[in-house]
């Protein structure tokens, strides 16, 4: 049975990324079976899943071919469009990193903690504080998104 897949969904990428490609060459990218890799492509099964580092395999070897990527154009398509709520996610595990270091930088110029001064406990305290509230709120987004 034929089953639709949506133009520019991961399962029309992976149908035409397996294609033109041999049964030796489906497995030696990505270490499954061409059948498997089939069945990763057909979205009613959802049993099946291909991993990012298997997609990435096969467009290497499509890259080797001479033939068109088909998962890093998906990869690279703008998340906006696709996803808003992922957008504002790598926004703030973006903040989050950058509180990560400037607390790391804080608390690494001290060599105890009671070597730090006054200005760099309350910013240590501030930074945490602020890890602490984004931390909560990538949480409860990421709760969200899976509902």
């Amino acid at each position: 049975m034929t089953y639709y897949r949506r133009p520019g969904s991961v399962e029309e990428a992976i149908l035409k990324a397996i294609a033109p490609l041999t049964p030796c060459e489906a497995r030696r990218a990505t270490g499954r079976s061409r059948g498997f890799l089939y069945r990763t492509s057909n979205p009613m099964d959802t049993d099946a899943k291909m991993t990012v580092v298997q997609a990435l395999a096969l467009d290497h070897v499509l890259a080797e071919k001479g033939l068109p990527l088909r998962f890093r154009p998906l990869f690279n398509a703008p998340t906006r469009a696709r996803v808003p709520e992922a957008n504002d996610l790598l926004r703030a595990l973006r903040r989050l990193s950058a509180i990560l270091g400037e607390a790391a930088t804080i608390s690494g110029t001290a060599v105890h903690w009671a070597d730090l001064g006054t200005h760099e406990a309350q910013g240590l305290a501030r930074q945490l504080q602020d890890l602490a509230e984004l931390s909560l709120a990538v949480r409860d987004s990421l709760h969200v998104t899976r509902q």
